[in-house]
């Protein structure tokens, strides 16, 4: 968990709703560099309380939009295996 990075969140993501939820849930899990991030969908679904489906949306958006990069098992990897992401703590603090 991640106090700094929740708090960068909370003051500068501009989204609201559930993209607001799966960012504070994603600044939840990772360390203060915004690494050590590899949540499953159905994780950050249940977390922020939508389908896994939904989650899924939420998440290929912010790796559009820049606010996160996916920095290995890119292509899911294994059965049972997750990506591993990287907040992009630098774009929300231009914000």
């Amino acid at each position: 968990m991640s106090i700094r990075v929740m708090t960068l969140v909370w003051d500068c993501f501009p989204a609201s709703g559930s993209e607001l939820l799966a960012m504070l849930a994603l600044a939840d899990w990772c360390d203060d560099n915004g690494g050590s991030l590899y949540p499953s969908m159905r994780a950050v679904g249940e977390k922020i309380r939508v389908s896994e489906k939904q989650a899924r949306r939420i998440i290929h958006k912010f790796v559009e939009q820049g606010y996160l990069d996916v920095v290995g098992n890119a292509t899911g990897g294994a059965p049972g295996s997750t990506k591993q992401f990287r907040l992009n703590l630098q774009k929300l603090a231009e914000i």
